[in-house]
């Protein structure tokens, strides 16, 4: 079982370093399966590479020009994953995530007992309250919304994955194609591919065993912002409030053009809770 890690950076030298030794630890005690780290650095200019090469001489660094941006990145570790090193399965990580010490032990076992045609989630929780974050996903396609599920009280409602320990064995990517990188460069490509592989029939399922830890700090979910950063952020490609990607996201996804009204009133509620209120 040939498994391939990929992991996309850019300019974050110290949360890389951490991410990088949990990482590593966790993998160390199974010997038997064969397992490879691709870090994709995406013009990094904060000594990323030559640090990593200096401590960790066996992950695999892939490089951009800073125009790669998180589907970009993904796409070229995948296609060097299962090109170059024939990999059964992928597995997409964030360098800010620091896995159970029983992570890939429990990984093994389920994908032992996986079928071929299934990508696996794993249960995302907040290293600083350690509260469930994310138990799968589900896109409403009439009304145009994600719902991020926090318990598993729901295992058939999950349509799409993050884009953080998610397990996709290398037939999916051969069948549904790679990430969007032109239509969606950074948020909405994880979304997009899974709901990709869902409605092309391949199973999706979230293991509450397979327990990894987030600083969700370092997202913007929950980033605050003053009204003229706001503003700013609706053209960026690195925002979750790009107007532009968000729209692109529902005209493809979503059966009626309720979408409009549903982006509408996340925009007016953001703006109330988190601008107006402060």
């Amino acid at each position: 079982m040939n498994i391939c890690i990929l992991i996309p950076v850019h300019n974050r030298i110290e949360i890389t370093k951490e991410g990088l030794k949990h990482l590593v630890k966790a993998i160390e005690p199974n010997k038997d399966i064969d397992y490879s780290i691709i870090l994709v650095d995406d013009g990094s200019t904060d000594g990323t590479e030559n640090w990593v090469k200096f401590n960790y001489p066996d992950v695999i660094i892939l490089k951009g020009d800073g125009s790669l941006w998180w589907s970009g990145a993904i796409n070229i570790g995948a296609k060097y994953a299962i090109n170059k090193l024939n990999a059964d399965y992928i597995i997409l990580w964030n360098d800010d995530v620091e896995p159970s010490s029983d992570y890939f032990s429990t990984l093994i076992h389920y994908l032992n007992q996986a079928e071929k045609n299934e990508l696996i989630g794993s249960l995302v929780k907040d290293k600083t309250t350690n509260k469930n974050w994310f138990c799968g996903a589900f896109y409403n396609k009439y009304f145009g919304y994600v719902r991020h599920l926090t318990k598993d009280v729901y295992p058939n409602k999950t349509n799409c994955l993050t884009g953080m320990g998610t397990i996709i064995p290398s037939k999916v990517i051969e069948e549904i194609g790679y990430w969007d990188n032109k239509n969606f460069p950074q948020y909405y490509g994880d979304l997009d591919f899974t709901l990709r592989a869902h409605e092309s029939n391949f199973k999706l399922s979230v293991k509450t065993n397979l327990v990894i830890f987030n600083k969700t700090e370092h997202s913007s979910f929950n980033h605050k912002m003053e009204l003229k950063n706001y503003r700013s952020s609706l053209n960026k490609i690195q925002s979750r409030y790009n107007i532009k990607i968000e729209s692109r996201f529902h005209k493809k996804h979503s059966k009626t053009p309720l979408w409009r009204l549903t982006m509408l009133l996340k925009h007016l509620i953001y703006l109330n809770k988190n601008i107006i209120k402060q």
